[in-house]
């Protein structure tokens, strides 16, 4: 029995010898299919992660929105001004406010460039003003219902502008900036900033946006609809009974 398991490892180990080469070869071949497999591994494990940021990122840039907000300025007995900041409506999407591709990729590529007041070239800039102040207004802007039921109605004028500041939150492509008309000339002297920041600091920023925008309308309400970056609107509201 011992003679037949001698016998068998002997014939074992002379193959083995005989076949060393082949050894050799297999081995090779497995090291480089562990090697070969390792680095298929880690490249597809990274263009995961890459594909993942850029469906995040894109994710980002289509959710981008539009946001209105009414600034609401009031004077204190003592003499400061409190800012008040009220979304006007929900957010929109680009392609929800204005319905045309061309449109949408002009003012995208405009806001994105963080410049501030935003202009886009002919006839974009009239067609976008006109879907932001009926986003605003309502389609019938110019006949208010209350008006057409025969109930005093009240008109209020509003300077609007669409604005992409440097430092705005990503998530806003357009944040439209909506205040009393009434205000504009006193937001122009630069005395009113402290006065605002005093009772909020939290709107230094916004108080120099509206500032900016002050300093911009006189030069802004001289230029046609085609042109201008900010325009005053109509707001007709039916009239609260004393």
């Amino acid at each position: 029995m011992r003679g037949a398991v001698t016998d068998t490892l002997t014939n074992i180990f002379a193959w083995a010898e005989d076949h060393v080469r082949l050894f050799q070869v297999a081995s090779a071949l497995v090291a480089i299919a562990i090697g070969g497999g390792g680095f298929f591994l880690g490249w597809l494990l990274r263009h995961q992660r890459a594909l993942r940021e850029r469906q995040n990122y894109r994710r980002l840039v289509d959710d981008q929105k539009i946001v209105f907000e009414a600034h609401l300025l009031r004077e204190t007995p003592d003499g400061a001004i409190r800012l008040e900041i009220d979304q006007w409506g929900p957010k929109h999407s680009v392609s929800a406010l204005f319905h045309d591709p061309v449109l949408e990729r002009e003012v995208a590529k405009v806001a994105r460039k963080r410049d501030g007041l935003v202009l886009i070239p002919k006839p974009g800039q009239l067609l976008m003003m006109a879907s932001l102040r009926d986003a605003i207004t309502g389609n019938d802007w110019t006949a208010n219902p209350a008006a057409l039921k025969g109930r005093a109605v009240e008109e209020d004028q509003m300077i609007i502008a669409p604005v992409s500041w440097p430092g705005m939150r990503e998530t806003f492509l357009l944040r439209v900036v909506i205040f009393d008309a009434d205000w504009v000339e006193r937001l122009s002297d630069p005395t009113i900033i402290p006065r605002i920041v005093a009772v909020d600091p939290s709107y230094q920023y916004r108080t120099q946006w509206l500032h900016e925008i002050a300093l911009a309308w006189p030069q802004e309400r001289q230029k046609t609809t085609d042109d201008a970056r900010i325009w005053q609107v109509r707001i007709r509201s039916a009239r609260q009974p004393d």
